[in-house]
């Protein structure tokens, strides 16, 4: 198995591809330019992580793309097209980035499992890293994006890590994303449950609605300092 390092942030990622696809960052930067899509995107390799997905059978890669113009996070599943160039099958789909400060040192990985099993989510784990004169802060959160053919629906998204450093006050809170049950005889996904890292007390609750979870988004923690 072949692997690739993509940068982000300033970091190099390791990012397991299969042996025959020859799918790599540049390829994903062309495929992203197209008029539909916002303008900055895809111009610098720097915002693209890529990640195997899905069964080895469909040769598939997903893509995710941090955009700092907005604050978001954007994931397509791209392949091989056949003139050799990345073919875009899914998406794009778009979220808020879960954080606290605007992107600094970010970076980001796709993720191989989630809550909710064999559900065909690509999911998107995000740190971010912010320093400034008098404060900073660190979080981690994960991005779900739900494939409906060839769309990506931004489903659920929450924080797993936060913290602040700033003069005497600082903490750092943990959190972790559990499923309730499995999905109904109707297919309604489980409801998924954020609980406190330490505790394993649940914090927020999460439940299907129409086309995605509510809340959207888990995203509290204590306030921040004057700074």
């Amino acid at each position: 198995m072949l692997a690739r390092r993509t940068v982000l942030g300033g970091l190099l990622l390791p990012v397991l591809l299969r042996p025959a696809l020859a799918l790599d960052s540049k390829a994903a930067i062309t495929a992203l330019n197209r008029p539909d899509l916002a303008p900055d995107l895809g111009r610098s390799p720097e915002r693209v992580v890529l990640g195997d997905w899905g069964n080895s059978a469909e040769r598939l890669v997903a893509c995710a793309i941090l955009n700092q113009d907005d604050d978001s996070v954007m994931a397509l599943l791209l392949r091989d097209g056949p003139d050799g160039r990345a073919e875009i099958v899914a998406g794009p789909g778009q979220i808020p980035a879960v954080k606290i400060d605007p992107f600094w040192t970010a970076n980001a990985q796709i993720m191989r499992q989630t809550p909710l099993g064999a559900a065909p989510v690509v999911a998107i784990k995000l740190s971010n890293s912010y320093l400034s004169t008098s404060r900073s802060t660190t979080t981690e959160a994960v991005h779900f994006f739900l494939r409906q053919d060839k769309t990506l629906v931004p489903i659920f998204a929450s924080l797993t890590m936060a913290g602040h450093s700033e003069g005497k006050l600082r903490w750092q809170r943990t959190w972790r994303i559990t499923a309730e049950g499995r999905p109904n005889e109707a297919g309604v996904p489980p409801v998924l449950v954020v609980r406190d890292g330490r505790s394993g007390e649940s914090v927020s609750r999460h439940r299907w609605r129409r086309s995605a979870y509510h809340p959207l988004i888990f995203d509290r923690t204590p306030p921040l300092g004057p700074g």
